[in-house]
């Protein structure tokens, strides 16, 4: 799961494509997600990869459904797993900046959104 990975999708009428770019921080509190739960749900860890797999194709196909929560950044909670992905998106690309538990407090995830915004 390390590095950047790039996909591309499109969204809304004529074919517009993003460049999905996953920050080194995310791919980190992805990892660490995907150990805990392999921890403590053993073989759970599957179905939070395809929940993730999941989530950043409904990004990459339409990333305006998405509300803005903070500055300019968006989210989308990975169910059932109760973390939310935040990303920014511009013209060409969706960057994915954090993968934040619900329950951890908002101040985790605006820290984050500020040095990136």
């Amino acid at each position: 799961m390390a590095g950047i990975k790039e996909e591309t999708g499109s969204f809304e009428g004529p074919a517009k494509t993003f460049r999905l770019i996953v920050s080194n921080s995310a791919e980190v509190e992805i990892q660490e997600a995907y150990d805990w739960i392999e921890l403590n749900q053993p073989g759970n860890g599957i179905h939070f990869k395809d929940s993730l797999d999941n989530c950043l194709a409904r990004i990459l196909k339409s990333p305006l459904t998405y509300r803005k929560k903070f500055l300019n950044a968006r989210s989308i909670v990975m169910r059932p797993f109760k973390y939310r992905i935040f990303y920014f998106l511009n013209k060409s690309e969706i960057s994915v900046i954090a993968l934040v538990h619900s329950s951890r407090h908002d101040r985790v995830w605006k820290s984050r959104i500020r040095g990136n915004s």
